[in-house]
């Protein structure tokens, strides 16, 4: 369904700029190619073959099409080719998956080809950049659950969990800690929270200064809200359980 819609919305274009689609017998006379359509959903970019999905719709003396994969460190990937014996009027596709989709892919290449073999004739290429960041922020170990017991931050309880993260565009990251069971009557609390980078490993930190003791022993469940200016994630949320301070 989706191909045939495509295709329809494909042949509609032609038509509106007045070069109506001729048989492959008339192919002699038709123009050269043109790249009617070539889009990626969503505008983004993501490391999962099954969300990069692209589609494209050329018009006029067309026998080749090949989309390639631009990656970050100036290689081109090609994953993608569709071809006619003789020259077609148009050649079009939907749902194309990049089989090899990763965080360092910065946007696609479309180039369509005239004739075939010895006859090969003009070529029209686009590049399809994406506009917006990849993103990124896991945890790459438990946190683990520190507390002070000496000087003046013993006084509030200061109650520091952190964890090894990867983190990629982030712009601010908050927290908050939820007891594995109410304790005095709070289920938990938001806590001050930050990435820092320090010898060469960047920490995800969640800070909570608790009315008392038990509450800074009591174990739980950490989580960090990560937000980007991308529209493709918005937020990235990661949690983990820290065991009780004996």
């Amino acid at each position: 369904m989706r191909i045939s819609l495509l295709v329809t919305a494909c042949l509609l274009s032609v038509a509106s700029l007045g070069r109506p689609p001729a048989k492959p017998s008339d192919a002699v006379g038709l123009p050269d190619p043109v790249i009617e359509s070539f889009t990626a959903v969503p505008d983004c970019i993501f490391p999962d073959a099954r969300r990069n999905i692209l589609s494209y719709c050329v018009s006029g003396n067309v026998n080749y099409v090949t989309i390639s994969a631009l990656h970050h460190d100036g290689r081109v990937r090609r994953f993608h080719t569709q071809s006619s014996r003789s020259p077609a009027s148009f050649l079009a596709a939907t749902a194309v998956i990049d089989p090899g989709a990763a965080s360092d892919v910065e946007g696609y290449r479309l180039i369509a080809t005239s004739g075939a073999g010895r006859e090969v004739g003009r070529e029209v290429r686009r590049n399809l950049p994406f506009r917006f960041r990849v993103a990124q922020f896991e945890l790459r170990r438990l946190p683990s659950h520190l507390r002070v017991t000496s000087g003046p931050l013993a006084a509030v309880h200061y109650t520091k969990y952190d964890a090894l993260v990867n983190a990629v565009n982030v712009d601010s990251v908050t927290c908050s800690f939820r007891f594995d069971a109410p304790v005095d009557g709070e289920s938990g609390r938001a806590g001050e929270a930050s990435i820092v980078t320090t010898g060469g490993a960047t920490v995800a930190i969640c800070e909570i200064r608790w009315r008392n003791v038990r509450k800074a022993r009591a174990g739980g469940t950490v989580e960090w809200v990560a937000r980007v200016t991308d529209r493709c994630t918005d937020r990235i949320v990661q949690s983990a359980h820290v065991s009780p301070i004996r």
